[in-house]
């Protein structure tokens, strides 16, 4: 007998035409087909057998499968949440691994039983959550207390009556994000975030690619571009914890046909790192225990804790002071972040590698050679290999007295604050930094495997941007058990405060270090505005301005002035940069030959119109010097920008445009009737009469032309009082924009 069926669940008049069965029996296989699943492919076999060969094995109706569901080897095929609790311990912490529904109604689940085998061995109860997908919701009442209108069905099987979450980590499989991402723009926080924050567990991305083993073990960059944008970078945007690949395709048996294998130990790895956060979970905070490293790129005392736009010690203190309003166990700390830094500096700032008899008594830790030899021993050879060739032979010879490791750091209770070592020594270190394959010496492994082993580290902070741990050697993404960030971290949690503005680097922290990035703002921004020489400068040009409608006959003297003034700040080569511009229908070519008063030949023998050029240049130069964005302090955790930082922060936020959302520049050039993007490009050119006449609608305004960036500042500074201003950088019938 033939039956033939379409793929797409229709019932095609061609097909049926070709088939030998009975019309019932093809609609009868058809139904099994929809319904789908290994156990309706089985009852369908059955079906088939007992018709067409007259077998009598027997056989159930087609049976719909779920759309999600709990999942277990030692389950029923329809578990429910009542047959699972059945076979858990209370007492264990729990995890679930995510995954999809296709995998389950395959059989496809050989990496699913392999990460739940992984995480019963590390104590917990696992159970298998399959999905059709993460993004069929619907309003949930209670989620912890909180109401969410768009709740994952699947997340709701791990959801008591009470709203209480009965797991307390998640493994996730499935790739992409569960809200939306806008590939042509910002990506917002969508629905997806309010009901993983409801359900307050970890999430963790464990990776199944889709490419094969062989070709991720082979590749320095890890996975490839397609697994790492489904897998790795969509996820992210959910704030998954990004893990490591656990499994590839491989074709099973000699069919020919493609299954997921797991890779064993990137199983355990995911598993280690479940069961710390799980633990961390229920772990009271008085008992936990949190180290804290300072970054010390430049291995110098005075740049130590130098963290990219973060006050680190100031942010250490508050940390500190709300780590114990939330009980955790802090003791003795210092009265202010810079006898913190002193006393950290006094114990080893890493400036030499030989360190002082005083240093070596307030060793924190002390690392006995026979204990480091071990754990060295425990490296995978490739590792081993490259650290004995640059640092030699273990223990090294870095820090290392009376055959002790020593390291250095400060302990506040259950608190511990240390330095992260360098990554090298007698070398540049610039060349140190951006060596992207040079192995770190003995001492820097030893800090992190005894903040492990010894301390009994319950997990690690990182002080903001830039600790160097993400940037060892090893794959660009997809870490294997050979990377040296994998090894030296394992599975402790690693919290990363990171500076909000770089989320590349970031980036490569969550996917080189699992880290769990805390975005903070960057430091108070302020505009550099004109001091000294240049701010004389900006004066002779208004002068120039004022002189040229009330008395031309002084112009060659503030001429002379202005290229006297240029020459004590060396502005000489901008200048000759300006006069080289295309000004539609010239170009100065600059001529350093001086005439007897010494000014250059080019400027004495410029008409009114080529000064009026070059002045119109050098003024909108001026303001895009004085309109530089620059830093004004340092940010501290916690802590909101005030007063004048507030101003200036708020200025520079609105200083460009945001999604839809035009620049605050932008929208007063439009309430004068001008564009914002024509100003820009002729910073410094005089408006002509119409544009003065719509710039000024105020006799006010009509005596001082506006910038608009200052009255961008003044509307900050007094939102809905207009934007009439008597601030110094109106400038007398010209619109100065600067950027």
């Amino acid at each position: 007998q033939l039956i033939v069926i379409s793929g797409t669940g229709s019932l095609e008049p061609d097909f049926t035409a070709m088939s030998t069965a009975s019309l019932d029996t093809i609609h009868t296989v058809m139904r099994y087909f929809e319904a789908d699943g290994c156990y309706n492919i089985g009852q369908m076999l059955r079906f088939l057998a007992d018709h067409l060969l007259r077998y009598g094995f027997g056989f159930e109706a087609p049976t719909p499968q779920p759309e999600h569901g709990l999942y277990h080897p030692n389950l029923p095929v329809h578990a429910d949440v009542t047959d699972w609790q059945r076979h858990t311990d209370p007492t264990k912490p729990t995890a679930a691994v995510l995954f999809y529904r296709s995998h389950w109604l395959s059989g496809n689940t050989a990496f699913v039983d392999a990460l739940l085998e992984a995480l019963e061995a590390r104590g917990m109860n696992a159970v298998g959550v399959f999905s059709a997908s993460l993004r069929q919701h619907s309003p949930h009442d209670n989620v912890n207390g909180a109401s969410v209108q768009r709740f994952p069905e699947a997340l709701k099987l791990l959801v008591d009556a009470d709203g209480k979450p009965l797991v307390d980590v998640l493994v996730n499989t499935i790739s992409f994000a569960m809200g939306d991402v806008n590939p042509d723009g910002a990506t917002l926080s969508t629905w997806s975030a309010a009901g993983l924050e409801a359900l307050n567990v970890p999430v963790l991305q464990a990776i199944t690619s889709g490419a094969t083993r062989w070709s991720w073990e082979g590749a320095s960059r890890g996975l490839n571009p397609l697994d790492t944008a489904m897998n790795v970078a969509m996820p992210e945007f959910d704030g998954r914890i990004i893990t490591v690949p656990i499994s590839f395709k491989a074709p099973k048996g000699d069919n020919g046909i493609m299954h997921y294998v797991p890779v064993t130990d990137r199983v355990q790895q995911v598993a280690k790192q479940a069961a710390r956060l799980a633990v961390l979970r229920r772990k009271p905070n008085r008992d936990k225990r949190i180290a804290f490293i300072l970054t010390n790129s430049t291995s110098k005392a005075q740049s130590i804790g130098n963290a990219v736009g973060l006050d680190a010690p100031a942010s250490l203190m508050r940390v500190f002071v709300a780590m114990q309003q939330a009980g955790y166990h802090i003791e003795n700390l210092p009265p202010d972040g810079d006898t913190l830094m002193q006393n950290l500096i006094d114990r080893c700032s890493y400036d030499e590698i030989v360190l002082t008899e005083a240093q070596l008594a307030n060793a924190v830790g002390r690392v006995p050679a026979e204990t480091y030899q071990g754990w060295f021993d425990a490296l995978p050879q490739k590792q081993r290999s490259g650290i004995m060739r640059h640092w030699g032979a273990a223990p090294g010879e870095a820090y290392v007295h009376n055959n002790h490791i020593a390291l250095a750091g400060l302990e506040y209770g259950n608190v511990f604050v240390g330095l992260q070592p360098p990554r090298g020594y007698h070398m540049n270190p610039d060349e140190i930094y951006h060596t992207p394959d040079l192995p770190p010496p003995h001492n820097y492994y030893a800090l992190y495997r005894w903040l492990r082993d010894e301390w009994q580290a319950d997990a690690i902070v990182h002080m903001g941007k830039h600790g160097t741990l993400e940037w060892l050697p090893g794959k660009g993404v997809g870490l294997s058990a050979e990377c040296y960030p994998d090894t030296f971290l394992d599975d402790l949690p690693l919290i990363y405060p990171f500076i909000l503005n770089d989320p590349g680097e970031g980036a490569q922290a969550k996917r080189r270090t699992h880290a769990v990035i805390i975005d903070h703002l960057t430091p108070p921004m302020t505009t550099a505005d004109g001091y000294g020489e240049l701010a004389q400068l900006m004066q002779l040009v208004d002068e120039y301005y004022q002189v040229e409608q009330f008395d031309p006959a002084k112009l060659p003297l503030i001429q002379r002035q202005i290229w006297e003034l240029m020459q004590q700040i060396n502005l000489q080569e901008d200048l000759a940069v300006m006069l080289r511009r295309d000004h539609g229908d010239h170009v100065h070519e600059w001529d350093e030959t001086t005439t007897e008063d010494g000014t250059p030949v080019t400027l004495a023998e410029m008409d009114g119109k080529d000064v009026a050029h070059l002045i119109e240049d050098m003024d909108g130069y001026l303001c895009e010097l004085a309109g530089a964005q620059i830093r004004d302090g340092l940010h501290i955790l916690g802590q909101m920008p005030d007063g004048d930082h507030l101003i200036d922060t708020l200025h520079a936020l609105t200083r460009l445009p945001n999604l839809d959302v035009p620049s605050l520049p932008a929208s007063i050039a439009a309430i004068f009737e001008l564009k914002w993007h024509e100003l820009l490009a002729h910073q410094g050119k005089k408006l002509s009469a119409p544009q003065q006449h719509h710039a000024a609608p105020t006799k006010q305004l009509r005596q001082h032309n506006t910038d608009c960036p200052v009255c961008a500042q003044h509307l900050v500074i007094n939102p809905g009082k207009g934007a009439t201003t008597t601030e110094s950088g109106m400038r007398e019938r010209r619109l100065v924009s600067s950027t």
